[in-house]
């Protein structure tokens, strides 16, 4: 996001429920990427081999047999597995790694299996060699013999992959078992066409450099260890201290290895300390935030578009050298002037007082600096620095045990800015039945109760999970049960957010906890329920996939007067 407004659409679901509802999700995760206390809230879907083992669909509860299209000598069984020991010095000689280059097909993978059924629409991935892709990462040489490090990616649960590690060196493909994910029997991997190497290690290099120093632009600061590998996109800028550089637009890649193969590590520029104005004036970087939130929860380095350019005025230098502007455009509308109205809002509704525009242009509240690599990096001083958010479409449903009078108050600490039916001083006031029909004070009919607002200091998690394009319905499917929405809450949200998540090929999706949400936007109902589960969605959509550590959910349980609240937060 390049600003601080940030659109929340919530739908919000109250739900007056009679007896016990309990919706479990059972899910696949790899291993490294799921907590022991996670694991032990969700078992795995079971995986279901070519002997034809049933299973049971967790939305319909029947059995169902596991897709199995095997051609005569294709054989996923892990006791068809055939062992061997590679030479313990193969890459002690000559062994380079590389930027990840896409190859021909290796016919590692089977050519179409789904190991739960193809009418398991919660479940599991399809396997197809055709639908797989090859990646070389690396090459060496072992007495006068050339060889090759290549890799594949199966899909995993929730958008995480599943990495396989494979040799091809005299005329052998083998499969290096301590830096690929575990084989089982139900992986899609053919086994007849490789041997398995448990022993070999690919090189380590587990401490990427601190600086890079890339001559003739200036140094960059190693800003992540690892990132999950990145696929494509990036435009090679630059080599420096034997390393590729690659501009991925808001920060640089180079590549190396740690103990699960090749790996892109993250730089940025090291900023400067002072911003030394033409007038005079001297400003503290520290003051200033030059960060935006990022596609996986955290922030990254703001940049604006280039074709702002010409609407930039040279107003000094920082200490490093770079020059640093100001927008000429301050007129309603502007950066400037948004800033200033969050802000003013957010100082009104704490009761705090405000300050006139001219007083808060004085301060220089935005400075651009325009880097080495020709980038125009944002810095907006702390002090005016807002997080709001605009709540759109929220909705309430209701399902009472008996009939009854309830009422809904919710009171978002920016305000309510539309709702529907018409919102009294003390709430909605309406009847509720079991079946969900909501009748108003004026009689009229709904099967929800609609608001919109604003909410200030909204804390969002960093954790949450990265989902490809293609597996948004049935992974947000999974996710939403897991957060206690029922099939019909479910359906509403995915008809009004299906379209969003799906803008880029993957999306990074988290929940704020319900604790947080109270705190911004409290409900209050009466009589009191039983139970209150509100699920609040953040998302960014994502050119590349990214790894980030999944978010532990506990999944509730529906009881008595439940209250069931959903939303999201729209980006603009």
């Amino acid at each position: 996001m390049d600003r601080n407004k940030i659109i929340i659409v919530a739908i919000t679901v109250i739900v007056v429920f009679s007896g016990l509802i309990s919706f479990s999700l059972l899910y696949s995760m790899p291993e490294k990427n799921i907590s022991t206390k996670e694991k032990s809230q969700t078992d795995d879907i079971a995986s279901a081999t070519q002997t034809g083992q049933e299973q049971t669909n967790v939305k319909t509860g029947e059995e169902v047999t596991p897709t199995s299209t095997l051609k005569a000598g294709e054989d996923m069984s892990t006791s068809s597995i055939k062992y061997t020991e590679l030479p313990k010095d193969l890459f002690s000689e000559n062994f380079t790694w590389q930027k990840p280059e896409e190859i021909a097909k290796q016919g590692m993978v089977v050519e179409n299996y789904s190991p739960c059924g193809k009418d398991f629409d919660m479940g599991c991935e399809e396997f197809q060699e055709k639908d797989t892709k090859y990646y070389q990462i690396a090459n060496f040489s072992y007495k006068q013999q050339n060889g090759t490090v290549f890799f594949n990616q199966l899909s995993g649960d929730l958008g995480y992959s599943n990495d396989y590690f494979f040799v091809n060196f005299n005329d052998q493909i083998t499969l290096l078992g301590n830096n690929s994910f575990p084989l089982n029997d139900a992986d899609g991997l053919n086994k007849p066409m490789f041997f398995v190497d448990k022993y070999l290690l690919l090189p380590l290099n587990p401490s990427a450099p601190k600086i890079l120093d890339v001559k003739g632009k200036q140094k960059l600061y190693l800003e992540n260890e690892y990132e999950e590998i990145v696929l494509s996109g990036g435009t090679k800028i630059a080599f420096s201290d034997n390393k590729d550089i690659w501009d991925f637009d808001d920060y640089f890649v180079t590549y190396t290895n740690n103990i699960e193969g090749i790996q892109p590590v993250k730089y940025n520029i090291r900023l400067p300390k002072i911003f030394n104005l033409d007038n005079n004036k001297k400003y503290n970087v520290d003051t200033y935030d030059s960060t935006r939130i990022s596609g996986c929860g955290g922030r990254t380095i703001d940049i604006i578009s280039k074709s702002k350019e010409s609407g930039l005025e040279k107003i000094g230098k920082a200490d490093d050298g770079n020059i640093i502007y100001k927008f000429t455009n301050i007129s309603e509308g502007s950066e400037e002037s948004e800033l200033l109205n969050n802000y003013n809002g957010y100082q009104e509704n704490t009761n705090q007082p405000t300050t006139t525009f001219d007083k808060f242009l004085a301060t220089n509240p935005i400075i651009i600096m325009k880097d080495g690599f020709g980038r125009y990096i944002k810095f907006t001083k702390k002090d005016y620095l807002v997080n709001l958010a605009e709540c759109g479409k929220p909705v309430i449903y209701l399902y009472p045990t008996k009939d009854t009078k309830v009422n809904v108050q919710v009171k978002p600490n920016g305000g309510l800015t539309k709702v529907d039916p018409f919102y009294p001083t003390n709430g909605w006031l309406v009847n509720a039945k079991p079946n969900g029909e909501l009748t108003n004070s004026d009689g009229q009919k709904y099967p929800y109760l609609f608001w919109e607002g604003n909410a200030y200091d909204m804390k969002v998690p960093s954790e949450g999970f990265v989902l490809s394009r293609e597996n948004i319905k049935r992974d947000m499917t999974k996710l939403l049960a897991r957060l206690g929405l029922n099939q019909k809450e479910t359906t509403d949200f995915l008809e009004f957010w299906q379209i969003k998540l799906e803008e880029k090929p993957y999306v990074f999706v988290t929940f704020v906890s319900q604790t947080d949400f109270d705190k911004v936007a409290p409900l209050n109902i009466s009589p009191r329920p039983d139970k209150t589960i509100r699920v609040f969605m953040d998302y960014q959509p994502l050119d590349v996939r990214y790894s980030v550590r999944p978010l532990i959910i506990e999944t509730p349980t529906r009881t008595g007067f439940t209250v069931v609240e959903w939303g999201g937060r729209l980006h603009q």
